[in-house]
């Protein structure tokens, strides 16, 4: 092959790469935002367990990975306590 040939398919070569790159970029954003959308949701849903043992035994259930999120942790500490009742 003659040197322009090369040249022309190396071109062609490195934008399809960068295109594939770029698609590859958006899909982890996306990816990521879904994430940290699913993080929020089950630390909003684990702070609703008033059960202390109860919420450490759902959280432990979790894969490692998400027991470790700040979110979780947070969630797994805080909890919701019921309101006190008003006195009559």
């Amino acid at each position: 092959m003659n040197r322009s040939v090369l040249r022309m398919l190396f071109k062609k070569f490195r934008l399809h790469n960068e295109r594939l790159a770029q698609v590859l970029s958006e899909k982890r954003a996306e990816n990521d935002l879904a994430e940290l959308s699913l993080i929020a949701e089950v630390a909003r849903r684990t702070e609703e367990i008033e059960n202390p043992e109860r919420r450490a035994y759902v959280v432990s259930q979790f894969p490692p990975t998400l027991q470790k999120s700040p979110a979780i942790q947070a969630a797994l500490l805080s909890g919701r306590r019921k309101p006190a009742d008003p006195a009559p």
